[in-house]
């Protein structure tokens, strides 16, 4: 079985993410084996899939290659940096899950209507 990639329909999702979006990534990394008695394709590569909400896309000075961030659901607080060229399928799978607020810490307005004001001169002391 031979890869296929379909690079105007994975470029088409790539270049589409915004922040937030959720996104499933199958990529391909390399492998290492001990004692490999013959040479077959689990020899060759390691295919991987990463489920994660997409940061940013992140430019790597020292290869030249662009580095897809991603922010793993599943374990808080772990980021994946993926090379583009490795990458062989994405997918968008909807969009990050809002956390509900608290009222812990709003500040209580004494059931006053709140306006909001805006000058011409944007923010700043007024003189």
């Amino acid at each position: 079985m031979a890869l296929s990639v379909n690079l105007d329909k994975l470029n088409t999702v790539l270049d589409t993410l915004i922040e937030g979006d959720l996104i499933e990534i199958h990529w391909c990394d390399a492998s290492k084996n001990h004692r490999a008695k013959k040479i077959d394709n689990k020899l060759v590569a390691c295919y991987k899939k990463q489920t994660g909400c997409f940061i940013q896309y992140s430019y790597d000075l020292c290869y030249g290659i662009e580095h897809i961030l991603l922010e793993d659901l599943n374990e808080g607080e772990v980021i994946w940096s993926i090379p583009r060229p490795v990458i062989t399928h994405a997918q968008k799978i909807g969009r990050k899950p809002v956390k509900e607020m608290s009222d812990v810490g709003t500040p209580f307005l004494g059931g006053k209507d709140l306006k909001i004001y805006q000058r011409e001169g944007g923010i700043g002391r007024v003189e």
